[in-house]
């Protein structure tokens, strides 16, 4: 069972430390009304799952996922419940509801369903990235062998790479963090890439 308890207590912790990290969201649950993913497909939203969705006088949802209330920034009603934008809205933690018992959505963004198939396939604990004034990017990927503490220079294992726009910046974070799409890794022949010494 997911201990919520414990996970805002992170979150807060890192928050406390780092700062805020969701980009153009609440601080802790990543509520934002402008995403892929929205409140009317989660079960974490109140009256999904039993099939009668509450809405207020305005329209809106309520959502009582752990981290939507523990968040200070988003809003609540009289009872503390978060209040959400049911077609617009959602957050990190959505948990969308597949359409046949055992089917997954396929959209879950961290916990739920999928939770164990998004398990990190690389070596690093954090990823830095520096936006510099011209528009470019330094990225740097921390080992995990040396925890949470960033430094310069690039100690073993770390990777730390120059990004000249945002894309390419995204594009360094996704080389090196995540397994390539289907296709990605092999050129027209259907030939690996880097069994055709093409990458290096």
């Amino acid at each position: 069972m997911v201990d919520w308890k414990k996970i805002i207590a992170g979150l807060k912790k890192l928050v406390a430390e780092v700062g805020e990290f969701w980009p153009k969201s609440t601080p802790l649950a990543g509520y934002a009304e402008d995403g892929p993913y929205h409140c009317e497909d989660c079960k974490w939203l109140k009256g999904k799952t039993e099939g009668k969705i509450f809405t207020d006088e305005s329209g809106k949802g309520r959502c009582p996922h752990p981290a939507m209330l523990a968040d200070p920034k988003t809003k609540k009603d009289k009872d503390g419940i978060a209040i959400v934008n049911i077609p617009k809205g959602c957050c990190e933690f959505v948990d969308q509801i597949p359409h046949k018992p055992g089917e997954s959505e396929g959209l879950v963004q961290i916990s739920g369903t999928q939770g164990n198939k998004m398990a990190k396939k690389h070596s690093f604990s954090h990823t830095i990235v520096e936006h510099h004034n011209d528009g470019s990017h330094t990225v740097h990927h921390i080992h995990g062998k040396h925890g949470y503490q960033h430094t310069a220079p690039v100690r073993d294992g770390d990777v730390r790479g120059a990004a000249a726009d945002h894309d390419g910046m995204l594009d360094h974070v996704i080389d090196h963090t995540s397994d390539p799409n289907m296709g990605e890794d092999q050129d027209s022949e259907q030939t690996p890439l880097a069994a055709a010494g093409k990458v290096a």
